[in-house]
């Protein structure tokens, strides 16, 4: 940015080394400041830069491509959603995510953009923008959607990509986006049946809820045991929920639940009943290790666990 640097300036009129202008005064004889091309060049194209660096084109009609420039350029973190929701039924191969707002990125630390009143549905039955990133739907596993948008075209659409080995990227690194979609933002990771269909899900937020799958049945531990959650929760998950009951032959089973070997975020359920299975309790614990989760159980006994939802 250039300061307007003509004989006729103010000088250090905003500090020192920073003039500014005057409009002169004919009675003490002060002459007005004299204008120059290269500080209105300046000033156009500093403007101009951040109106087209949002993918606008600029336009003489309108007085308020900086305002929309600015507004989408500090959109918060990739990702970042307001009122995010699907309801996707069992056997669907088409799902639907509508929200008021989602940020998406070219890539971390990228500028960020606003896409508003998304309403974008994924078909696993075809392949590039509004389907797969490639391939086909996994088999009994999960699937990872992603908003993704077109800057030049102004089109926003959803992209699917097979949760793989490792958890999904928060914006889409796969060597397949549909061509001139550049920005993008993982929304979302649903279970797949065996047919490669969705699996009856409701996401509300970052939160993904489903019927009550069993992870641990009569199980008996007393240090702290790893439970695996990949038949219920997906890879890149942060916090899963469900219930847990203690089943015993004497009063007093208590079952503990905790993100790590150490009892890191521990939950405790007791039975103060023998002879029998004890109350189903919720719990809602962080994930310290991807698709895991530990319990123990303090008397003769054993415990069921289940999960009702996760949080990516």
């Amino acid at each position: 940015m250039k300061r307007i640097s003509t004989a006729t300036k103010v000088v250090d009129k905003f500090g020192a080394g920073k003039p500014g202008f005057t409009n002169g005064n004919a009675v003490t004889g002060l002459a007005s400041t004299d204008l120059e091309a290269d500080w209105f060049d300046h000033l156009q194209e500093e403007v101009a830069n951040v109106v087209e660096a949002d993918g606008q084109v600029p336009d003489g009609s309108s007085y308020t491509q900086l305002l929309t420039a600015l507004q989408s350029m500090f959109g918060g973190g990739v990702g970042d959603a307001v009122n995010m929701r699907a309801t996707i039924s069992s056997g669907a191969t088409i799902a639907t995510w509508t929200a008021d707002e989602v940020v998406v990125k070219s890539a971390l630390g990228g500028r960020p953009h606003s896409l508003t009143n998304f309403n974008q549905s994924l078909n696993t039955g075809v392949v590039g923008a509004g389907g797969m990133d490639v391939g086909t739907a996994p088999a009994s596993g999960f699937l990872a959607a992603y908003a993704i948008y077109n800057p030049t075209a102004k089109l926003a659409r959803c992209l699917g990509q097979s949760v793989g080995a490792a958890a999904p990227t928060q914006v889409y690194s796969g060597a397949n986006m549909p061509a001139g979609f550049t920005e993008s933002a993982l929304i979302s990771i649903v279970p797949t049946d065996p047919a490669s269909k969705f699996k009856l899900c409701v996401q509300r937020r970052r939160r993904i809820s489903f019927p009550v799958i069993n992870v641990l049945n009569a199980g008996t531990a007393t240090a702290y045991t790893g439970v695996s959650l990949s038949p219920a929760v997906p890879k890149g998950a942060v916090r899963v929920a469900g219930n847990v009951t203690p089943v015993t032959t004497v009063g007093g089973n208590g079952v503990f639940i905790a993100a790590d070997a150490s009892g890191t975020g521990m939950c405790a359920i007791v039975n103060p009943v023998a002879g029998g299975p004890g109350s189903a309790a919720p719990y809602a614990l962080d994930l310290a290790v991807d698709q895991l989760l530990y319990y123990l159980n303090t008397a003769s006994g054993s415990a069921v666990i289940t999960v009702t939802s996760y949080e990516i």
